[in-house]
């Protein structure tokens, strides 16, 4: 399984997002942390499945949030 990379400002936006959704409901927060675990996993056991993105980079999104 390949290591999953984030950009330092991708990065501070994930902190971000863990910070609004909790705001609104520590259980939402929670949720999106493990979405976003989710989308890392899948991406890391299968790289070659997502669709190329800018500069070298491929992209999942989860259609919750």
């Amino acid at each position: 399984m390949r290591a999953v990379r984030y950009h330092p400002d991708a990065s501070a936006e994930f902190l971000r997002e863990i910070e609004y959704y909790f705001a609104l409901s520590p259980a939402l927060s929670e949720r999106f942390d493990r979405a976003v675990l989710a989308c890392e996993v899948l991406s890391a056991e299968s790289p070659d499945r997502w669709p190329k993105y800018l500069y070298s980079t491929r992209r999942i999104l989860d259609r919750k949030f």
